[in-house]
């Protein structure tokens, strides 16, 4: 009996030593050898790149290169709460999403950050591991939040035109954008109110491209106007200043 009592209690024991180390947010610190070579080669006059290279060296964990934007619906739960408790809860053991284990064992996970209005941000490595996490839900700190689906239009560029009556057939924007080299992928009102039907005069159109196409910039500056239906319409591209 003594013997099975001891057996559980390491049992315990071991847990709780993992629970802390996946729990553990930290910032990761070189060896001090490294740092000492480090600090020998900038003395040696040695160029950025060389030094660079050796600072990716000493570093103790791999730079996650995520492409890929997942949002977790949280509101404004977690608008005072510190980044480090939130990335605690999420890397723990009760999060309680199984894809999620999954996507952390082949290291697909990469970010974690704020979004404006405090919704979380997830970058994840594939679109592959996307479609996983979508419509999944994950407990953090106690609260039960659900994985929003993947929004493939995230990075793709952009333009905005405003002005646009209720009764304009949007393919003439399209059209028009075609000709001067802009590819359309999608179009839309850029608000809508999916209950009532009801959308904004600012007509969205998505292209291919993750930045502006060459046709679009005047003067090293997106245009601000678009002409069709003989009227000049106000335009406004994606990020421009």
């Amino acid at each position: 009996m003594a013997e099975l009592l001891q057996s559980q209690m390491l049992i315990r024991h071991d847990k709780i030593v993992i629970d802390a180390l996946r729990n553990r947010i930290e910032t990761p610190k070189p060896l001090a050898c490294d740092v000492e070579s480090i600090e020998r080669q900038c003395a040696a006059g040695r160029d950025c790149l060389f030094v660079s290279s050796r600072i990716d060296q000493a570093r103790p964990h791999e730079l996650p290169r995520a492409r890929y934007d997942m949002v977790i619906v949280t509101g404004r739960t977690f608008a005072k709460t510190p980044l480090q408790k939130i990335m605690a809860s999420l890397a723990g053991s009760h999060h309680g999403n199984d894809a999620l284990e999954k996507l952390y064992g082949e290291h697909a996970i990469g970010q974690v950050s704020k979004l404006p209005g405090s919704n979380l941000r997830v970058k994840v490595m594939t679109k592959k591991a996307c479609l996983q996490l979508e419509r999944t839900k994950v407990n953090i700190m106690g609260g039960v939040f659900m994985f929003n689906e993947l929004d493939i239009l995230t990075g793709k560029y952009f333009l905005d035109t405003s002005n646009v009556d209720s009764d304009t057939k949007t393919d003439t924007i399209l059209h028009r954008l075609f000709i001067i080299g802009y590819k359309p992928i999608y179009d839309t009102s850029r608000e809508a109110n999916m209950n009532t039907g009801m959308t904004s005069a600012t007509w969205r159109v998505y292209i291919r491209s993750n930045t502006c196409p060459p046709p679009l910039v005047v003067n090293g500056s997106v245009c601000d106007q678009i002409r069709f239906d003989n009227k000049l319409h106000p335009a406004d591209g994606k990020n421009a200043p």
